[in-house]
C-alpha cells in the first residue's frame, strides 16, 4: 500500500523552494520506503525461485509420465 509523504500537507513557511534537500522528515521517510521495498523486492524474489522450481519439477514429472 502507497502512503504519502509528510510533504504532501507541508505548508509554508516550513516548505519552501528545494527544501527536499535538507528535510530531515522527507530524508527518513524515504530511507524508510527504500527498507520496505528491499523487503518486498527479496520476497518477491524468492517467491519467484520458488514458482519457478515447481513450474520445472511439474514440467520434468508430464514429460516422464509420457514415457
Amino acid at each position: 500500500m502507497k502512503v504519502s509523504g509528510p510533504c504532501k500537507n507541508c505548508h509554508p513557511p516550513k516548505r519552501q523552494q528545494g527544501c527536499h534537500v535538507y528535510c530531515e522528515e522527507g530524508k527518513a521517510w524515504e530511507a524508510q520506503q527504500k527498507e520496505e521495498k528491499e523487503k518486498i523486492d527479496k520476497i518477491k524474489k524468492i517467491e519467484k525461485i520458488l514458482n519457478d522450481y515447481k513450474i520445472d519439477f511439474y514440467v520434468k514429472v508430464k514429460k516422464k509420465d509420457r514415457k
